[in-house]
């Protein structure tokens, strides 16, 4: 469980010094796997502590170190995410256009002969 935790806490700590390499499919993909893995220790750790309850302190090392790592993960992400202040424009309320007034057109009587119709 140690070595999963340390690897995704590498994941974080790429992510924040290589802005080039940021994946956030990357890192939710790695974040699941953290959480299969740390589903699968509580089951197996359950196992342990039915037969040594001293085995308890494990658990409530990796969990902090989990919480800790997960907490990390989502402020990076909001952080990448965020509209830097300069670029954000300020909102403003656009009048809508005024109407646009077209001239008036009579079109021509058609008395139905095609030879009496203006093809202009």
């Amino acid at each position: 469980m140690k070595t999963f935790i340390t690897n995704f806490k590498n994941i974080l700590r790429d992510w924040k010094t290589d802005p080039d390499s940021r994946d956030p499919d990357y890192l939710e993909a790695s974040l699941e796997t953290l959480q299969r893995i740390c589903n699968r220790f509580d089951d197996l750790q359950d196992q342990l502590e039915e037969i040594n309850p001293t085995e308890e302190t494990k658990r409530t090392e990796h969990k902090e170190s989990y919480n800790k790592n997960v907490g990390k993960k989502r402020r990076l992400l909001r952080e990448a995410t965020k509209v830097p202040p300069h670029l954000s424009a300020p909102i403003t309320r656009m009048q809508p256009p005024l109407p646009a007034t077209l001239p008036q057109i009579s079109p021509s009587k058609f008395d139905g002969l095609s030879e009496n119709w203006d093809s202009n």
